[in-house]
């Protein structure tokens, strides 16, 4: 069985720009941006600023379907996050893409990049 579950709300965060929240967007932006800076004693030095994702989803039909008797932790259970590239820029042959929880509250954002 395929069942398919699409965020509630999502949005890129920057660390650069950490007040902007692109919730409106229609691209998610997964990105690590080096830039050269001065340090202290005025000597250039690399600096790296990523931009994260954050996506919520609403979990409630999955007990729906193990209210019905069907089990979504059986062995043969598989999970997908399935994103999709629509600009490519210096990537690497290969990159690990890390996936956490979140604690806290957060709102999707008004603006866009």
């Amino acid at each position: 069985m395929i069942y398919q579950i699409y965020p509630k709300k999502d949005t890129t965060i920057y660390e650069k720009i950490n007040s902007l929240n692109t919730g409106l967007d229609a691209i998610l932006e997964v990105s690590k941006t080096l830039e050269s800076v001065l340090d202290t004693n005025n000597i250039p030095t690399l600096q790296s600023y990523a931009s994260r994702i954050l996506m919520q989803f609403d979990y409630s039909d999955l007990n729906t379907l193990i209210d019905a008797g069907f089990n979504t932790a059986s062995i043969d259970s598989k999970y997908e996050l399935r994103l999709y590239a629509v600009q490519e820029k210096q990537l690497p042959t290969e990159f690990t893409l890390e996936v956490d929880t979140i604690s806290g509250s957060w709102y999707m954002g008004l603006g866009r990049y």
